[in-house]
């Protein structure tokens, strides 16, 4: 497993990179491709625990969150779209059985890959050049680091489970080491490209803000999996299993940085 995910890291890493560098029009069509393969994913989870969702109507209410990052129209209509496409969808289907859990994860999924994921994933980018890009660097940085560093700790020395009845292979020792590795990935990041931009203080604040916060969102997944009784969302990145599963820490932690940018260092940069 491990050196499959190496492998995955080779591979990808270096494009992933290029892709945010280059900027428009490659990283927005990066992002909705990845919310897309997500909400896949997260159709199929559901559907897996009882929902009648289909596929279809969760990338109709989940994209205009992308589309409205992208383009600038108001996020409400976003908002109010998801709710008309989720309850309009299991009207038509004229079936009674189920429609709550079936409307609930409709919009549970939008919310969570279109909006908290791939909404703020755009903005955090345009918030300027070359700032943007530096920005999710740091992102990725810290949440993936802290990912590899739980996951070589946690396997080889954890001892103390940190959730079992959520994901039995995670524990404390794994938890804190991930917390470690994610600030120094942030340091490394801040220090290469974000040094006359954000204040150094602002770097462990974050660091261990969006460490912890990333955990909380892994194992938000987490608990979804385990109601629908699968280890991983798919088997699409070798290692890693699905992209839900290779961006859950990013889900909480991407909407963290950027208000905390846009409150406590945008207005002093």
């Amino acid at each position: 497993m491990f050196w499959k995910r190496l492998l995955s890291a080779v591979v990808l890493i270096p494009v992933l990179i290029l892709i945010i560098y280059w900027g428009s029009p490659f990283f927005p069509i990066l992002v909705f491709a990845v919310v897309v393969v997500m909400l896949a994913e997260f159709g199929q989870l559901a559907r897996s625990i009882g929902s009648r969702s289909c596929k279809v109507t969760l990338f109709l209410s989940a994209l205009p969150f992308c589309l409205s990052a992208q383009f600038g129209f108001p996020v409400e209509l976003a908002i109010a779209f998801a709710l008309i496409v989720a309850f309009s969808a299991e009207i038509f289907r004229r079936h009674v059985d189920d429609v709550f859990l079936s409307v609930s994860s409709t919009i549970t999924g939008s919310i969570y890959v279109g909006w908290a994921f791939g909404y703020h994933l755009l903005l955090l980018h345009q918030i300027g050049d070359p700032i943007g890009s530096s920005l999710v660097f740091f992102l990725l940085a810290t949440v993936w680091c802290g990912d590899s560093g739980a996951y070589l700790i946690g396997s080889n020395f954890g001892k103390r489970k940190l959730c079992p009845a959520i994901s039995p292979n995670k524990t404390i020792e794994g938890a804190v080491a991930g917390l470690i590795a994610g600030i120094a990935g942030g340091f490394v990041v801040w220090f290469l490209l974000l040094q006359e931009t954000v204040g150094i203080l602002h770097v462990p604040i974050l660091g261990v803000s969006l460490g912890i916060i990333s955990q909380i969102s892994d194992l938000s997944e987490s608990i979804i999996k385990r109601n629908a009784h699968v280890k991983d969302s798919s088997t699409a990145v070798p290692g890693h299993g699905g992209l839900l599963d290779r961006c859950d820490g990013l889900v909480f932690s991407t909407p963290a940085l950027f208000y905390y940018f846009e409150r406590f260092v945008g207005n002093s940069t």
